[in-house]
């Protein structure tokens, strides 16, 4: 998942979007408001003037626009532990290629995963 050198805005950002386009490609119930959801704090964090992990830290987490309480207990458990018991479940069965094919501007979420399983690109999961 995300290790320790990696919890900056970017990186958290990049994250929290991969997990959008997780539940854009597996279209679960209810999935278009955690889409928003985690597009709208993924933008957020990626536009704060502080690190979102010293943010953690003082226990503001959930100060920052668009980061609720789901959320925040997430970023908790992957500031506390590294990883994310939930985004490593709904991640699960995708190739990880696609979230790179997904920085090709024009390539969304769907598109990313199909070209990825069709051509059986392999790629070290980025998280």
């Amino acid at each position: 998942m995300v290790t320790d050198n990696k919890l900056n805005n970017i990186s958290i950002a990049d994250l929290l979007r991969s997990i959008s386009a997780a539940y854009k490609v597996k279209d679960l119930p209810n999935s278009r408001f955690k889409i928003i959801a985690y597009d709208r704090a993924a933008t957020a964090i990626e536009h704060l003037s502080s690190e979102v992990k010293d943010l953690w830290d003082e226990g503001k987490l959930e100060d920052v626009g668009g980061i609720g309480k789901s959320i925040a207990a997430h970023l908790d458990e992957i500031f506390r532990t590294g990883k994310s018991k939930h985004f490593a479940s709904l991640l699960a069965g995708l190739p990880p290629a696609m979230f790179d094919l997904m920085k090709v501007s024009g390539i969304g979420p769907k598109t990313a995963q199909k070209i990825a399983s069709e051509l059986k690109i392999s790629a070290k999961n980025p998280f």
